[in-house]
């Protein structure tokens, strides 16, 4: 699973196929390629062993949020954590 911290951005790996396209290069992977400033929300995938350390790292509101919404990261779990406009800065999956 991710060792992403809350404030870090989320990497792309890819890797070629014998059709020389790598898996970003259509459907449905292109549904997941954005930038900063392109309105995309990172998604952070943890597992519960990654939650408390996460959480710990996270700023006191965003850990205070999470534990508030009851996100567990169990499988099936999500949490969107909202900005100071109230739209999603960031989302939480088990």
């Amino acid at each position: 699973m991710s060792n992403q911290s809350p404030t870090e951005g989320a990497s792309t790996r890819s890797a070629s196929s014998p059709t020389g396209k790598t898996p970003t290069d259509g459907f449905p992977a292109a549904c997941f390629r954005g930038h900063a400033g392109d309105g995309v929300v990172p998604l952070t995938l943890l597992t519960k062993d990654e939650l408390a350390p996460w959480l710990a790292a996270a700023p006191p509101q965003t850990a205070a949020w999470v534990r508030a919404s009851g996100f567990k990261a169990a499988p099936g779990n999500v949490c969107l954590i909202p900005g100071t406009d109230g739209g999603p800065v960031r989302v939480l999956a088990g």
